[in-house]
């Protein structure tokens, strides 16, 4: 490097920088990406798993009694999916009691 020319030290130093700098872009870029397909991912599952739920609540609410009786084993099939979160387990078990009170509470009427 001694005898290079200031100007094509200077060059040479500046390509260098920028390299590193191309190499931290991409790098950044990257994980910028994965964070972004794992929030992505997240939200989807979310989105899912409460489409499975109305779906579940809306049959175990159903005037018809087969309906109500799928709607339960949906939702006891549900508590068990290792991606709901405790806060999912806990709504479970409230809409769980409330439809079982109303069962019951229909069950007294009827008799």
């Amino acid at each position: 490097m001694t005898t290079w020319s200031a100007g094509a030290l200077a060059t040479f130093w500046a390509a260098i920088l920028a390299s590193i700098i191309g190499v931290g872009s991409i790098t950044a870029t990257a994980l910028s990406g994965s964070s972004s397909r794992k929030s992505i991912d997240r939200l989807a599952t979310r989105e899912q798993t409460w489409t499975r739920w109305s779906w579940t609540i809306e049959k175990a609410l159903s005037e018809n009694a087969a309906e109500r009786e799928m709607g339960l084993a949906m939702m006891d099939a549900l508590v068990d999916m290792p991606w709901l979160s405790d806060d999912d387990r806990r709504i479970a078990l409230a809409i769980a009691n409330a439809v079982i009170a109303r069962n019951e509470h229909e069950g007294e009427v009827d008799e």
